[in-house]
């Protein structure tokens, strides 16, 4: 019994090459939101805003900010360049790319 229970808790492979693609995704994370949180809380924002049906008070620009701000800073992490300038700069270029495009 106490063989099984620590191979259970210890879940570590001794290659990276051979952990499970299924493991790999439960085990992304989009800044500290696991990524199996994430995809569903933003299918469900996005197909509200579509609807038109999304809160505009407070209740709805939480989660909203939330999203915004956890992939421009996955997206920050991630980009080198980006990288280096930091977040503040970063979301002053996206916000101006998002009105530049609208």
């Amino acid at each position: 019994m106490e063989n099984k229970l620590k191979t259970i808790q210890d879940n570590s492979y001794e290659h990276p090459s051979q952990t499970p693609l299924w493991v790999k995704i439960l085990r992304f994370k989009v800044t500290v939101i696991p990524l199996y949180v994430y995809i569903p809380m933003l299918i469900l924002v996005l197909i509200l805003i579509m609807q038109g049906k999304y809160p505009t008070d407070l209740l709805g620009i939480i989660p909203l900010m939330t999203l915004a701000g956890y992939t421009l800073g996955e997206i920050g992490k991630r980009t080198p360049v980006l990288k280096l300038i930091g977040g503040a700069l970063t979301v002053i270029i996206a916000t101006i790319l998002f009105r530049w495009l609208n």
